[in-house]
């Protein structure tokens, strides 16, 4: 083997020596911090935001020493450069090896002068002592690494949970050199878990006075200490505490009303409260966009477009419209109704759209249909809730009415006030038409809004007592205000 040859498998060495040496000490840097903080926290706990801190910290520290340790290659690892590392470690080579390094380089070496520099090469064993000075520069890194990664091992399990994965309830599972504690309910931390219906993920509190949980949830409070040293009591009732391995702990379920927990450690005497707010799973909000507003159409024919917006806390379970179809006059009334489903899914805000052929429910003139949309959510616990828009009118004019339509009903009403009977209306409009050429026109307009909103409001009030009567349920827009006829017509 030539002299290059071998110089080039040193220089192989060397660089592989010199990755190896970043990653050892990339790894002694990431795990030393790791285990320091271990340390700590199992001699006086470390607060969580630091702990979560902790990971990129270690991971950010490691990259910078790793790749400091590799700057020496960015000098180079050219032949003469390793010719020179190597000579600098073997005087006796009289910069033979530098010279062929160099001149191999230049295509200058030539001849007798060559082989005499070969010659004195080839006495030369570089290897061993080679090996030895990349062995000499991974032994620090290799052994605080190995020492980190030892001090690591020994640690209790729970202070590796707490190192690893920080997340707010740990405290109650931390251990420490001394696992004694004052109190039984000194430390102490809760986790909120939701109904499975809501696919919501657990929730842990450190030190929680207030736990704020929805309703059908189950709450667990830990601590650390003999279970015998503690009692739980909800209004005077007595709860089971569950100890094991030197903790305690309580489950119970969030039901509709708050409550508070009374913790008492009747070794140390010391009393503790946890308040529990319940938070009801709120039933769906439907916004009817389409139709806009109470319509007057002259003929039935046609097609009405039916759009809806609907928003959940946790998702969907059924969508559907609804419709009411109102025929006859005096006391001799008619009702169909009908309905369009939509799936739900998990979905927490949905759009729905569909049409109404109007030729298809034979309407003939007079008759009324009142439309609403309705949602359903998964509510598998106090539920399931059920949420309806407001309900939209559209009637079809009798012959009679053509020369005196003039424009569409109003849009919607505003919000719910005393409704007057339709009887009241008329007489009141009737009583504004006689005054009104003494009127001016703020006052004349002022007073006539006031009557078209009550009329407004009392169409509301007859669209939910249509659905409440025919289906049991009220329709109103964000409202389950139950009404008796009595009130209605009020």
């Amino acid at each position: 083997m030539t002299a290059r040859q071998r110089l080039a498998r040193t220089r192989r060495a060397v660089v592989g020596g010199t990755v190896l040496r970043a990653g050892l000490v990339a790894a002694a840097v990431g795990l030393t911090l790791l285990a320091g903080v271990a340390a700590l926290d199992l001699v006086q706990g470390v607060p969580l935001d630091a702990r979560s801190a902790l990971r990129g910290t270690a991971i950010l520290a490691a990259v910078v020493a790793g790749a400091a340790a590799l700057l020496p290659l960015r000098r180079g690892t050219t032949l003469p450069r390793v010719a020179l590392w190597v000579e600098e470690r073997r005087p006796d080579l009289r910069y033979a090896l530098v010279t062929l390094a160099e001149r191999e380089g230049e295509g200058q070496a030539r001849g007798e002068h060559r082989e005499l520099l070969e010659q004195h090469v080839e006495t030369v064993r570089w290897e061993p002592l080679t090996r030895k000075a990349l062995a000499r520069a991974m032994l620090v890194p290799g052994l605080v690494a190995a020492a980190s990664a030892a001090l690591l091992l020994v640690m209790p399990a729970a202070t590796l949970a707490r190192i690893a994965t920080p997340q707010p309830g740990d405290a109650a599972i931390r251990r420490g050199l001394r696992d004694e504690v004052v109190s039984a309910i000194e430390v102490l931390s809760a986790t909120v878990t939701p109904p499975a219906y809501t696919g919501a993920a657990r929730q842990a509190i450190d030190e929680p006075s207030l736990v704020a949980a929805l309703a059908g949830s189950r709450l667990e409070l830990r601590g650390r200490g003999s279970a015998a040293r503690v009692a739980a009591t909800i209004d005077g009732r007595r709860l089971s505490v569950y100890g094991s391995d030197g903790r305690w702990s309580i489950t119970m379920p969030v039901a509709g009303r708050p409550f508070a927990i009374l913790l008492r450690d009747s070794t140390a005497g010391a009393e503790r409260i946890v308040a529990v707010e319940p938070r009801a799973d709120m039933a769906p909000r439907v916004t009817l966009e389409s139709p806009v507003r109470d319509t007057v159409l002259r003929s039935p024919t046609g097609r009405i477009a039916l759009q809806a917006t609907v928003l959940d806390d946790f998702g969907l379970a059924a969508l559907r419209f609804e419709w009411i179809v109102s025929a006859g006059e005096g006391e001799n009334f008619t009702f169909r109704s009908g309905s369009v489903a939509f799936a739900g899914g998990s979905a927490r805000s949905r759009a729905i759209t569909g049409s109404l052929s109007i030729d298809s429910l034979q309407l003939t003139p007079g008759s009324m249909v009142h439309i609403r949309a309705v949602a359903r959510d998964n509510n598998a616990v106090s539920g399931p809730g059920e949420g309806v828009s407001e309900t939209r009118m559209l009637r079809i004019a009798r012959a009679s009415e053509y020369d005196s339509l003039a424009i569409e009903a109003a849009a919607p009403p505003e919000a719910d006030k005393s409704a007057l009977s339709q009887r009241m209306l008329i007489m009141q409009t009737e009583a504004l038409e006689k005054r009104r050429p003494r009127l001016d026109r703020r006052t004349l307009v002022r007073e006539a809004t006031a009557i078209a909103l009550d009329q407004s409001r009392l169409r509301k009030r007859v669209g939910e007592l249509v659905f409440q009567r025919l289906t049991g349920e009220d329709s109103g827009e964000h409202s389950h205000d139950d009404l008796s006829p009595e009130e209605l017509m009020a």
